[in-house]
């Protein structure tokens, strides 16, 4: 739960904790197996379409059992800007597995009351529980629990509404500990961001019905930076033929989707109705405060923990995607079956549309979209960046990379000049095995750093805690430099003159002077005589202090960023001290100890730990998830055991 983000460490929060699974699982067991990260990241992602792909399949024979039929709804899932935008974004992609998937094991479950697919559906969130690095995104994807409800008690006959709301609870039960394990998390993280110097909080009102119609509207969807587009294929999907050749689709299906409302057919009136409505009530949803600007705007303000909706393109729009690819399966079984003519003037609209949207992935472009400039999607990391690091996980120290306060926006690592590769993500940070300080983080550290950096002064290095300066000369400025020329003149009075390591020639690694190091636990003490002392860290939340033979007060100072979530205990009585508690150097946690508390005569040697108390219950409720896993996926094997078993 206490991470390397930083040069000084933070709370293990959502963008790394709730990717453990199923990413940093999947990252580390191809590691182990060989892959490089080129490697890897094309079987992450084929690992994730694939399983887009078995999550609606299965969802879809829940309406049809025409394959045709089920391909068009599939593919109307696959090919749309959701998808292309959300590439990458992993909270995003996992979501659009869940949200068929749940939908489907529910049905299945309140049709059958067969206790596999609750096994099953603790199963899926488990594996796909990386939804949860983004908490709005998480809570649309278990939305679909409660609209497969809706679904099943108004399109199934012969249910009992007491009995199905009874199973359903029962269905909900087992996702509980996985929705505590990162309520912990955010538990955490929101008790630090009390701390924080700075919080930044983005919105965005919505999105147009126009653009929503084509399942487009994101807020940066014609933005750019110095020339350059964000989105590489604005020019694809702004093109005439591509927004009209939609424009018609998807106006047929609505239309034709109406008109099944008026069927005589009771089942797919229902249905259609059902998903029509679903549809609607996305974008409404999508639109934000273009779509009934009052109730949105009410919505904001009073409804609890609504904040985090604001964004509502982003956060909805999946529900209008998977809606509407609904839509299209039930409009087309229906049409199938009942009106040829309809079938066939709709499936070519339709396919006519779904060869257009395919262009992005066929041609390759929703990987790399031939972006020049600052922004691409394809990274080649050099191998000398591979090597730092290698270095970094054997050798553990802070490291503060130079040119320090640039940004996207203003230098990129030029490694290939107009070719396919370049990067403009802070790399020292994202390749490192060890604390990094990072500008693009919010702490108390980096403030005092770069009010001191204001002034073109380092001074900040003396107060220790800065073990390693990496000077890279890949990074370039393309403005501003003035504000960045001078920091690799001024820190060399700061570091020893020959480098510790040096990378390709490009990146030099160099050691603080000794003289302004500190070790992460150390004793200040207002006697003439300080106390000596010695550290074990058993792991980035648990470290183990001995201070021999003290007599006195003193202060012991932990070079980690200042959370009131760090505690430390007398190993020895397993009390904990009466020992304020404060922020030292600005950034670091020091507790005032005086021995008197610790030892009933003095002098004493005294045994401290220093603890980062949510870890217990991370791990707890990792355990407890584990646990639960193991024996779901052996109650499936067996279920599945036994039905072979029983077959004659």
């Amino acid at each position: 739960m206490w991470t390397q983000d930083g040069g000084f460490g933070a709370p293990g929060d959502p963008s790394n904790q709730s990717l453990i699974v199923p990413n940093a699982v999947f990252y580390k067991t191809a590691n182990i197996l060989g892959f490089d990260r080129s490697e890897t990241q094309k079987l992450f992602l084929s690992f994730i379409f694939l399983s887009i792909i078995i999550s609606f399949g299965v969802f879809s024979s829940l309406i049809s059992k025409n394959y045709f039929v089920r391909i068009c709804g599939l593919v109307t899932y696959l090919f749309n800007f959701y998808m292309v935008t959300s590439i990458g974004y992993s909270a995003k992609t996992l979501q659009m597995i869940l949200i068929p998937l749940i939908f489907f094991l529910t049905i299945r479950f309140l049709k059958t009351k067969d206790i596999k697919y609750i096994l099953l559906s603790y199963i899926s969130l488990y594996i796909f529980q990386g939804v949860f690095t983004n908490l709005p995104t998480a809570a649309v994807s278990l939305s679909s629990y409660f609209f497969a409800l809706l679904y099943y008690l108004f399109c199934e006959k012969n249910k009992n509404l007491k009995i199905t709301l009874r199973n359903f609870l029962f269905l909900l039960i087992p996702i509980v500990p996985i929705i505590t394990h990162h309520g912990i998390i955010y538990t955490t993280v929101v008790s630090a961001m009390k701390d924080m110097p700075t919080y930044f909080s983005f919105t965005a009102i919505g999105a147009p019905l126009s653009l929503l119609f084509q399942l487009r509207g994101v807020w940066w969807e014609k933005s750019g930076h110095l020339g350059v587009n964000y989105f590489s294929l604005w020019s694809f999907y702004g093109n005439l033929f591509v927004v009209a050749s939609t424009i018609v689709a998807v106006g047929a299906i609505i239309i034709y989707s109406i008109k099944t409302t008026w069927s005589n057919k009771l089942e797919s009136k229902t249905r259609t109705a059902y998903w029509l409505f679903f549809y609607l009530f996305g974008l409404g949803l999508s639109s934000g405060l273009y779509f009934l600007p009052g109730f949105y705007s009410w919505l904001m303000n009073h409804l609890p923990f609504m904040i985090m909706f604001r964004e509502p393109w982003a956060k909805f729009i999946p529900l209008v995607v998977f809606s509407f690819s609904a839509l299209v399966l039930v409009l087309l079984d229906y049409l199938a079956r009942f009106d040829r003519r309809g079938f066939v003037v709709v499936s070519l609209l339709l396919v006519t549309h779904l060869l257009v949207q395919s262009y992005p992935f066929v041609s390759g472009k929703i990987i790399d979209g031939e972006v020049v400039g600052w922004k691409r999607r394809l990274v080649k990391i050099p191998e000398y960046w591979e090597q730092y690091s290698h270095w970094t996980k054997n050798n553990q120290g802070v490291i503060l990379p130079i040119p320090f306060g640039v940004t996207p926006f203003n230098s990129f690592y030029d490694w290939y000049g107009n070719s396919i590769g370049n990067s403009i993500l802070p790399m020292p940070c994202i390749l490192a095995k060890t604390n990094v300080i990072c500008d693009n983080v919010f702490d108390k550290y980096v403030t005092i750093l770069k009010k001191s950096l204001d002034k073109h002064s380092f001074e900040i290095l003396t107060n220790g805690g800065v073990d390693f300066i990496l000077i890279q000369e890949d990074l370039k400025i393309t403005s501003n430099n003035e504000l960045f020329d001078w920091q690799k003149e001024d820190v060399q009075k700061y570091i020893e003159s020959k480098p510790t390591a040096t990378f390709g020639n490009k990146l030099k690694l160099y050691r603080v002077i000794e003289k302004y190091r500190k070790p992460k636990i150390y004793i200040i003490s207002s006697n003439s005589s300080t106390p000596s002392s010695s550290f074990v860290q058993l792991s980035q939340a648990d470290y183990s202090v001995s201070i021999p033979k003290v007599s006195t007060p003193f202060t012991l100072v932990f070079n980690q960023a200042f959370n009131k979530e760090w505690k430390i205990t007398n190993k020895d009585n397993a009390n904990r001290f009466e020992a304020r508690h404060f922020i030292v150097n600005g950034f670091g946690n020091g507790w005032e100890v005086d021995p008197k508390l610790a030892c009933k005569q003095l002098p004493c040697d005294i045994n401290l730990s220093v603890n980062f108390m949510p870890q217990k219950y991370f791990s707890k409720s990792t355990m407890i998830n584990t646990f639960f896993l193991l024996i779901s996926s052996i109650s499936i094997v067996a279920i599945a055991i036994n039905k072979l078993l029983r077959k004659p």
